[in-house]
């Protein structure tokens, strides 16, 4: 069955990996996955000296075929 890309994205989880590096003498790093960027969040982070890396975790595809 062929199903509407609407459909398709409303099934699909797509992440954002969101890694702090802390500024400390370990240089700890904490790594959260998360739906949506918490702009005022990295700004805190950024605000303490932290470096921030984000990227997007791959969307888990429907598995079929046909499209």
């Amino acid at each position: 069955m062929i199903m509407s890309n609407a459909i398709r994205r409303e099934e699909e989880k797509c992440l954002y990996q969101v890694m702090f590096l802390k500024n400390d003498k370990h240089q700890d790093v904490c790594v959260e996955e998360v739906e949506k960027i918490d702009s005022e969040e990295l700004e805190g982070h950024l605000q303490l000296g932290e470096s921030v890396f984000i990227t997007n975790r791959s969307c888990q595809k429907l598995s079929g075929g046909g499209y």
